[in-house]
């Protein structure tokens, strides 16, 4: 069985999401043999290694790689995961020395959605600590889209493999103001990344998928509502015959 060691990075996460996150990864199908937290503040937890640190997201994550005692790494953060994350992350090492799961986005703001996408994004990744040392590990003066300049870095030696049932969950904001906020971080430091046009694209047009979605979901209520109405339409009627005919 491949040893493997979890990374991950907080900035006053609350203390419950980060004992949640640290939770899911000690009950995992796949036992983890190293976890290590980056953090700007103090965090107990016996069972995991801590390190303090208040500098970018890329320093942090290649302060937590240079800790591993594995060649295998997944990175993660407070985002929600299934209990089979790890065993399907480490069947994707199979294929590749870079792996990425996905990430279903949701959020309650107005209206409840899911998004499915695959962005590569450094809380569902995995890589061999081999692989980050010949990328050069993540750039350092970036604190947000750090982990797609690193991806460009690893796709010059290796493909990256889409673990297909590798899933987790990511909350947006609770609301708009905070949310822009989040999406400028990163839209500041992304104009730094030297993505494809493909990727400009999609990243341009990737808003319009939200109000999609949400139509996708009314619909889908519209019709569960009106298939419940009238199977119950249908069962009173049917009653009512049957009570008729006695």
């Amino acid at each position: 069985m491949k040893k493997v060691t979890v990374i991950a990075i907080v900035k006053n996460e609350p203390k419950n999401d980060v004992k949640r996150m640290i939770d899911t990864f000690f009950n995992q199908t796949y036992p983890i043999d190293e976890f290590i937290l980056v953090s700007n503040k103090k965090y107990y937890d016996y069972r995991i290694k801590v390190i303090i640190n208040d500098g970018d997201r890329g320093m942090k994550r290649n302060l937590a790689v240079k800790e591993a005692r594995n060649n295998y790494i997944l990175s993660t953060d407070t985002t929600i995961y299934p209990v089979n994350y790890v065993e399907e992350m480490m069947k994707g090492f199979e294929n590749s020395e870079f792996v990425s799961g996905y990430t279903y986005t949701f959020g309650w703001t107005y209206f409840p959605f899911f998004i499915k996408n695959h962005y590569g994004s450094s809380r569902c990744l995995g890589f061999t600590k081999e692989l980050w040392e010949k990328a050069g590990g993540y750039p350092e003066n970036m604190n947000s889209a750090e982990d797609e300049a690193f991806n460009l870095r690893c796709k010059q030696f290796s493909k990256m493999y889409e673990v297909p049932h590798a899933i987790c969950f990511w909350k947006l904001r609770d609301n708009f103001k905070e949310l822009t906020k989040q999406f400028k971080s990163y839209g500041s430091n992304e104009r730094h990344v030297n993505f494809s046009i493909k990727k400009r694209l999609t990243r341009l047009f990737l808003p319009l998928i939200i109000p999609i979605e949400i139509i996708k979901y009314c619909h889908l209520m519209i019709k569960t509502i009106l298939i419940v109405r009238l199977t119950f339409w249908f069962n009173w009627i049917k009653g009512t015959k049957e009570k008729d005919e006695k």
